[in-house]
């Protein structure tokens, strides 16, 4: 079933469910790739994803099962193999990273075609499709309970769509002008609150049960927010170059640091909540302290550091970030770095487009990370 749903209303139509049929890809195991000395960063096998934009992949309950999307449709992958286990054919291009509901049942994910989707995890079925609007370049979020998808729009929206139904919740206007971005949104602990940041450059806090705005926070710019681990400050980097620490209950400024470039990347918090994490366009990438808003350490990429949000290792000792626009022609970076020192543990060199974020298996020891060209790399760690 096709929800059509604006800033306005919804209306229903019908929508035949399958999955599209197309041969079965085979992951190619890559040997030969440059990578630095170090312990990490081989290479253990490369999957083809089609007009990829460097989306986010994610991985089912269990690890056993990787989720990207590209250019034509879903794909779920083997993360061990590379094998491909189901194709689901889109219309728009996935440039987002899907979310899987706590049972690990159903994957819901976006696309430029304008509309939020879900589909059954284990087979790759569309359950339902809801048109939000104009071309989505957010992640949907769920909430504590996966009863409700949290997802912001081109169209100037941010809303809460039932996950079991696809209908409209509620909708919350920012005060962007048309056709302007509303970013992945973030919930509170305590799944009462929605975080979001919006082409308007404010971050906005709504209540998630009822869409009503509680505050806002002018960043002059805006990423997607990542939440302090005790909830109480939310971060979000901005086009002015500034990190921001806001209060989460208030939001009230409680501190800015000033990086040298635009931060467009969600920043992470280490395990223990101590220090922020965060690349900027300006080649830096940044340790920040989380209480004081002072800089730890900061270490040189050689590229757009700004592209992808941050990956820790499971213990926390290292952080991986992956980089955009590096050099002529076209080879990225992905680097290892010591959380707690900024020294570099090793790089993986990818000759091919601009890394989106990683993501990190269940165990620890492999990366995924899918380029803007077409490929979905998984590399070892070392761990």
């Amino acid at each position: 079933m096709l929800l059509t749903i604006t800033c306005y209303g919804v209306f229903l139509e019908q929508l035949p469910l399958e999955v599209s049929k197309v041969t079965p890809q085979t992951a190619t195991m890559v040997s030969g790739i440059k990578s630095s000395n170090q312990t990490g960063g081989e290479v253990v096998w490369k999957f083809t994803i089609y007009d990829s934009e460097a989306a986010t992949p994610a991985l089912s309950n269990d690890g056993a099962i990787v989720y990207i999307g590209g250019g034509h449709g879903l794909f779920a992958a083997n993360s061990t193999t590379g094998a491909q286990k189901w194709f689901a054919e889109e219309v728009g291009f996935i440039d987002t990273r899907p979310a899987l509901s706590n049972d690990g049942a159903t994957l819901y994910l976006t696309s430029e075609d304008n509309s939020l989707y879900a589909y059954d995890a284990e087979t790759g079925v569309q359950k339902w499709e809801s048109d939000t609007g104009p071309s989505i370049y957010s992640s949907p979020t769920l909430s504590n309970d996966s009863a409700t998808v949290y997802v912001g729009s081109q169209n100037t929206c941010l809303y809460a769509v039932d996950a079991a139904t696809g209908a409209q919740k509620w909708h919350f206007k920012t005060g962007s002008v048309k056709y302007n971005a509303v970013s992945t949104p973030a919930l509170s602990n305590d799944g009462a609150t929605v975080y979001v940041g919006a082409a308007d450059n404010y971050l906005y806090a709504v209540d998630a049960a009822k869409g009503v705005q509680k505050w806002k926070f002018n960043a002059r710019g805006f990423s997607t927010p990542a939440l302090s681990n005790d909830g109480a400050t939310v971060y979000v980097g901005s086009a002015d170059h500034y990190l921001y620490a806001v209060d989460a209950a208030t939001g009230v400024q409680k501190w800015k640091f000033k990086t040298g470039g635009a931060l467009n990347s969600s920043p992470v918090l280490s395990n223990d909540g101590a220090t922020v994490y965060v690349g900027s366009a300006g080649t830096y990438f940044y340790a920040v302290d989380a209480a004081k808003g002072v800089q730890e350490w900061k270490f040189k990429t050689g590229g757009n550091a700004g592209f992808s949000a941050p990956a820790l290792s499971n213990n926390g000792a290292t952080v991986y970030v992956g980089i955009g626009q590096a050099r002529y022609p076209n080879i990225n970076y992905l680097y290892a770095v010591d959380a707690a020192t900024g020294v570099q543990e090793w790089r993986r060199d990818i000759p091919y487009g601009d890394l989106g974020t990683s993501t990190l298996s269940n165990d620890g020891a492999t990366l995924y990370v899918a380029d803007s060209y077409q490929i979905l790399w998984a590399i070892s760690t070392g761990y």
